[in-house]
This record gives C-alpha cells, sequence and structure tokens, in this order.
C-alpha cells in the first residue's frame, strides 16, 4: 500500500511574493510550480524547502498568512537608473538585502556602543571635474594613509583589514558576500548616516578587494549608489555624467590605492636589477594588490612596456599552483565578511549587557558554540 504524500499548507500569495522577488518567472521553475501559486496544488516539504534555498528566504515564510512587508531596496537603489534594478540577478538582489540587513544591524550597535565621529561622505566634496590625483590625495590625507603606512601593513599581511578598518571609523561599512559570479565585483548602496560597501567575496578580499572597496567609495562619495562591473561595455548605455562618474571612480580608484608617482619611485630604483616579473610582484605585495592588477595597472602608466606585460604574465603561467583550500571554517568567515571593526563592536555591546547571546548570535550570523574561536582570532 502506497504512503499518502503530504502537501505542505502553504499560503500561495507568499510564494508569488517570493518568486517575484527573486526574479524568476513560473516557466523557470520545476514542472507543476504553477499549480502549487494558483492553489490547485502544494508541494511537499522537501520541495518547499528546494524552493526556499532558491528564492533565498526561510522555508518558515510560506506559512505566513500573507507576504512581508515589501523591501524598501528599489528605494535604496534609484540610482542605478529608471527600471536597472529590475535587470538585476536574483542573487544580486538578495545580496542587496543581505546587505541592508548588516547595516541595520550595524546602526543599532551604533545606538549602544561607539558610533564614529566623522562621516567621510559629509566631510569630502568632490566633482566629477576633479582629476584622479588630486580625489586620491583628498582621500587618502583624510583617512591618513600614508604609502609608508601602506607598506608597514603589507609586511604584515594586513593590508585589506587596515583599509576596512580605516573605513570603518569614517562610517563606511564594507562588508564581503559570495556573489557566486563573475559579473560584479562590488557594490555600494548610499545612505547619508549609514552608507555600505560589499564586496565579493571571491575577490579575495585581503587582495583585489581594495582596489574595487575604493571604487565603490567614490560612488558613495558622490552620493550615489553603484556596481563595479568586471566588464566596462555598459559604460556605452549611460549618460554623460554617470558614464564621467564611472570613468572617475575607476581611474581614482587605482590611484587611491596605488599612485602613480609612488609606483615610479619604487621602479627607479629597481629597474635593471631584477626581473621584470619579480619586480612586479614586489609592488603588487607592497601596495597590498594582486599581481595581475599590478601588472596590468603599470602598462596602462606606460611603466613597463607591451613585451614586459606580456613577459611577466608567461612568467606567471611557468609558476606552480597551489590547491585551493576550501571555505574557511565558521569563525573565520564570519570575521571575514562582517569585518574585524563590527565584530569588536558586537562582542563590546554584548560584554557590557546590551546584547543577549541570542542577538549576539544573529549580528554576527555565527552560533553561540564558535563565540570563543571568534574571540580567539580578534586577539590574533
Amino acid at each position: 500500500m502506497k504512503m499518502a504524500i503530504e502537501r505542505m499548507p502553504i499560503t500561495p500569495e507568499v510564494l508569488t511574493w517570493a518568486r517575484e522577488r527573486a526574479g524568476y518567472d513560473v516557466d523557470e521553475l520545476q514542472e507543476g510550480y504553477a499549480h502549487w501559486e494558483s492553489g490547485h496544488s502544494a508541494p511537499t516539504y522537501l520541495e518547499l524547502e528546494a524552493l526556499a534555498d532558491r528564492f533565498e528566504v526561510p522555508t518558515a515564510v510560506f506559512f505566513f498568512p500573507e507576504p512581508p512587508e515589501s523591501s524598501e531596496l528599489n528605494l535604496e537603489f534609484r540610482a542605478l537608473g529608471p527600471g536597472a534594478f529590475q535587470t538585476l540577478s536574483p542573487r544580486m538582489r538578495f545580496l542587496m538585502e543581505k546587505a541592508l540587513y548588516r547595516s541595520r544591524n550595524l546602526q543599532s550597535l551604533y545606538a549602544i556602543g561607539n558610533a564614529p565621529k566623522r562621516l567621510i561622505v559629509h566631510d569630502l566634496r568632490i566633482s566629477v571635474d576633479d582629476s584622479p590625483e588630486a580625489l586620491a590625495r583628498q582621500v587618502r590625507d583624510y583617512l591618513d594613509i600614508s604609502v609608508e603606512k601602506q607598506f608597514e601593513w603589507s609586511s604584515r599581511g594586513t593590508s585589506a583589514e587596515e583599509w576596512r578598518a580605516a573605513l570603518a571609523k569614517v562610517g563606511i561599512m564594507v562588508t564581503v558576500l559570495d556573489f557566486r559570479h563573475d559579473e560584479y565585483r562590488s557594490f555600494a548602496l548610499y545612505d547619508p548616516r549609514f552608507p555600505l560597501i560589499c564586496v565579493c567575496r571571491s575577490e579575495g578580499f585581503w587582495s583585489g578587494g581594495v582596489v574595487t572597496t575604493c571604487h565603490s567609495l567614490i560612488h558613495l562619495l558622490f552620493h550615489t549608489c553603484g556596481l563595479d562591473s568586471r566588464d566596462d561595455a555598459f559604460l556605452e548605455g549611460l549618460d554623460a555624467e554617470s558614464r564621467q562618474i564611472e570613468l572617475l571612480c575607476n581611474h581614482a580608484s587605482a590611484e587611491i590605492v596605488a599612485p602613480r608617482l609612488e609606483l615610479k619611485k619604487v621602479l627607479t630604483g629597481q629597474v635593471g636589477s631584477r626581473e621584470i616579473a619579480d619586480i612586479t610582484s614586489k609592488l603588487a605585495h607592497l601596495f597590498g594588490v594582486t599581481g595581475k592588477w599590478m601588472n596590468n595597472r603599470l602598462l596602462k602608466l606606460n611603466l613597463v612596456t607591451e613585451n614586459e606585460h606580456e613577459e611577466t604574465l608567461m612568467s606567471w603561467e611557468r609558476r606552480p599552483v597551489g590547491g585551493g583550500g576550501g571555505l574557511p571554517p565558521p569563525p573565520d568567515m564570519s570575521l571575514i565578511e562582517l569585518g574585524e571593526p563590527f565584530v569588536r563592536l558586537a562582542f563590546e555591546c554584548f560584554d557590557s549587557g546590551q546584547l543577549d547571546e541570542d542577538s549576539l548570535a544573529d549580528y554576527l550570523e555565527l552560533a553561540p558554540q564558535y563565540f570563543d574561536d571568534l574571540r580567539d582570532l580578534l586577539g590574533r
């Protein structure tokens, strides 16, 4: 005798809400899905769990009597232009919502903890007519990041987190998430009090993420939201001012991280004494960026020739490549994604009795069993 298949008593309107929020059409989903939305049938619990994974929502939401309140994300991301938000992938829209959730958590921590005394988005005034060099000097001076300090960070292997901490002190939250595709490097969501930058975890925030962080920072200084795309083809579809802003973001972010005059100064003392590939690798290490990015930057600045650029690439291709290490443990992932400033503030609020254990677990996105391990990471 066959066992009866148990169907879940979901709310069809919530199913429709979750699908539309994620950006899927009915015909993109499995056969029979349309009957679930119409209420003529219902999924099993396993099918519901699969939908929850696909739509990036908790399974429990499907049992709500009505859809949750609509997201404010369209309003937050208006600066992309009319209708642009709807063209983003379901994953990107979800990531923006998650980043905003983290931003709201930070707002709550600031309400009971130590909020930054300076806000860079208020204090710096920039213009599309600024030169990349002038804008970069303005940013570095405000953040108090000298080249000497940058080289000191590289010697300790802490460049990316030092940039992140410097931005946290002036009111910019930098969070890290897994974008799961290569279309974008980062995005910026502007808010006059709580602006944030979200960097793709595959960027290896520890190196490649520094430049894209600065790209998104410039969007915030223009008081706009923005995306750092890997493909510049989209520039052709922008109006003149938006295109000018995007180009300034590209050029000024590179100048912030690795100033042309400083590169030239270091190169002057190196050329002729070592192979160009070794020099490029050293520069990448000093400025806390990837070798590939540094190689391209030197070429764009005409500090190396086309032949030297190719020679460097070929030299690196001959070097052995290390194997992948998989995902870090949960405490490490929490620190990577949320950043040390956020994690420290959350623990401070917990230790002072202003957060309970469940609330701390929500803020850190981490089970309480890992709290001690995370504290150990902060103490290193």
